[in-house]
Order: structure tokens, then sequence, then C-alpha cells
């Protein structure tokens, strides 16, 4: 379950969808431009000026005109007739930054080329992410020749957290004379993942974490140069006589030789605690907003902890998801990463989940959006220490 939570991913048009882009359904429509509506307003004037005082040169122009117009949605027309557009969707997504989505734009006509298309996203998820997506610059494309196919390419910025799903691309031209602007509305669902901002700890933070202050020290299972014990074995040849068992030697004729364990890397074991109600954090705030920054908690100190050399896990309390285990690598952050994108805070609370006994010789956090709990791990941690913990820029 977790890695096909860190790779939800669908190519729009694949995957279990089989529907060929010349079956998807396609809504047409043109939008006269402000251009267009000074055009129309100057051709109407003409035409009235050549009815009341008839004029070859007047009825010349207004046929000209008026010519135009019916050129203008016809090349349009026809021209997108044959366009279809694959989106291939980012892997993965971050609030706040920004991500790049990629189209291939295919002219189907065998004839006829298509000249300054522009896409974007018609709907996006709930209205926020709707005008999240509409206040980015759309992908433009200056020419498809005919059978041939191109990439273009725009940029978007995730507002929240969590599954965005995507459900038709508006592709428009006003080729040739920006009077008319024929638009054609692609069936393209695809679902993103947006994964949690992550934010540096500050220095204080940190550089407990690194010393060990708050313990997490592992020792791993087999022998080293650590200090601990680990075991006995017989004397090996080259073996030091600093590592001899000499109290065992008194009823052996053999040597035998101490053996150290090595350690291992730092461990740390955070616990994202969801049990509280909604209800129950009023009183501090916001819910959804102090669940948030819980999960922006959770994300910043699980990436620090892994770029200084700790192995991480996480459960989480009060929701449906996996536990992942203590582990360290960019696939296990991404594991991670994806299981806090893909929490619903809109489900049930489980009030009667335990936290799982965390391993000895790690570091044991709990962050949760109320108040910090007393004696539930070594490091407790709230959303109201969220800018004590976290580097948080402020505006200017």
């Amino acid at each position: 379950m977790a890695d096909s939570v860190a790779a939800l991913s669908t190519k729009s048009g694949g995957g279990a969808s089989t529907t060929s882009p010349r079956r998807r359904s396609r809504r047409y429509r043109y939008r006269i431009r402000l251009s267009g509506i000074l055009y129309l307003l100057v051709t109407v004037l003409i035409g009235l000026a050549a009815a009341t005082r008839p004029n070859n040169l007047l009825v010349w122009i207004f046929g000209l005109l008026l010519g135009s117009i019916l050129v203008s949605g016809a090349v349009s027309g026809f021209m997108l007739m044959r366009v279809t557009v694959e989106r291939l969707d980012p892997r993965r997504a971050v609030v706040g930054e920004a991500t790049t989505i990629r189209y291939e734009v295919r002219n189907e006509s065998r004839r006829r080329s298509a000249f300054a298309l522009r896409i974007r996203e018609r709907r996006v998820g709930t209205a926020e992410e709707c005008e999240s997506i509409a206040d980015s610059s759309p992908a433009w494309v200056v020419h498809v020749g005919p059978r041939e196919s191109v990439h273009a390419e725009t940029e978007w910025t995730p507002a929240q957290r969590g599954r965005v799903t995507f459900t038709e691309v508006e592709v428009g031209s006003s080729f040739p004379f920006g009077l008319l602007e024929k638009l054609v509305w692609l069936a393209l669902p695809g679902e993103v993942l947006v994964h949690p901002r992550s934010l540096p700890l500050r220095d204080e933070v940190l550089a407990a974490i690194q010393s060990g202050r708050f313990g997490g020290l592992d020792l791993a299972r087999r022998p080293g140069a650590g200090e601990d014990y680990f075991g006995v074995r017989e004397y090996r040849p080259g073996d030091s006589i600093r590592q001899v068992a000499w109290k065992r030697l008194a009823g052996l004729d053999q040597l035998a030789i101490i053996e150290r364990s090595s350690n291992g890397p730092p461990r740390l074991a955070i616990a994202l605690d969801l049990r509280t109600p909604p209800e129950r954090l009023r009183e501090l705030g916001e819910p959804r907003d102090l669940e948030e920054r819980a999960i922006v908690l959770v994300a910043s100190l699980a990436r620090s902890a892994m770029q200084s050399g700790f192995e991480v896990g996480l459960e989480v309390l009060g929701l449906e998801a996996p536990r992942l285990p203590v582990r360290i690598g960019h696939r296990h952050l991404e594991r991670l990463m994806g299981t806090l994108a893909a929490l619903d805070l809109a489900q049930r609370r489980r009030a009667e989940a335990v936290r799982t006994p965390t391993e000895s010789r790690t570091l044991a956090v709990t962050i949760q959006p109320g108040r910090a709990g007393a004696g539930e791990s070594e490091w407790s941690i709230s959303s109201s220490q969220f800018e004590r913990i976290l580097q948080v820029e402020t505006p200017a």
C-alpha cells in the first residue's frame, strides 16, 4: 500500500482507462475576444453606412470585414478538429513549489497545420485548486504540422496537500486574426499526489538531534569497532591481544576474544497523533490548520533527520495509514512523504489507536495538533511550537 501511495500518478488516457485520443469526449465553443467585439462594432457601423448610403467602396469594405470574421472562425475551427492532447502528469508535486506539467500535442490532420495553440487545465479538484491552476500561465504551441506531435509545458504551484484531480484540458486558438477564439474541451482525467512542504529545522533543534541529546543511537546486529559488548568467540590469528577475554581463560586452555558491537546510524521513530477530534481543537485555533501544521512538522523533521544520517520511521495514530518501519534512503523518504500526502483529515478519528512500542535506543517523537502530552514519548511536539522548531520565513 505504501508503494502505491508514493507512486500515485496516473498518466492521462493510460492506466485503467483505454479510451483512445480520437474517442475521448470533446466539446466545442467560440469565444469573442475584446478585439473581436471592437472589430464587430466597426463592421456593424460600416454595414449600416453601406445600407443607408449605398457605395461601392463601403460595400466592399463591409464585405471584407464580414469575410474576415467568417474566415477567422472557420480557420481556427477546422484547425482544432484534429488536434489531440495527452497530459504527461508529474510523478509528484510539493506544496508551494512550482511543478512542471507537460503536454503532448498531436495534429492528426493530413493537410492542415495548427497555429498559436493555448493549453490550460479547465477544472482541477476543489474550487481552491481551480483558482490556483487558473492563475498559472498556460502552455503555448506555436505550430504543429500535419501528422506531427510536439511537447508543451507550463508550471503549476499547488496550494494544498493531498490528492489533486485533473478533469479536462482546454485547447484554444484565435488564429489568424485574433477576433474569434475557438475552444475545445478535452476530457483528460488524471490524479497527482501533492506532498506537504518541508521547512528547515532551527539550528539549535538540529544540533540537539545530531548530538544525540535525545538519544537515538542504535547497535548494529554485527560485530564492529564499537564499545558495547557483542559476544565471545575463539581466538583467530591476527586478533589483537587487547581483546582477549582473560577471565574466561581461567578455566579454558584456549584463547577467547571479546567482540564489540558496531554503532549503527541514529534512529528516529515519529508518531503523528491525530486521535484528538477536530471539535476539541477549536479552542486552540482552526482544527484543519493545526493538523496541517502538525503534518508539516513531521515532514520537516523527517527530511532534516534523514539528511543528517538518521533512520526514520513513521506511524499515524487516529487515521488509516500504513506504518513505515525505521529506514533510510531517498525511496523511503518518498514513501513517507506520500503517506503524509494521502492523509484524509475528513475521516473519522480512531481514539482507540495505540502507538507501537519503539525499539531500544530509538528516539521516539510524538507530534500532535493539540497541546503536547507528557509521558507519551521521549520528545513531544505540538503545532503551537511550529515557529520554535522550524525556520519560518516571515513576509517583509
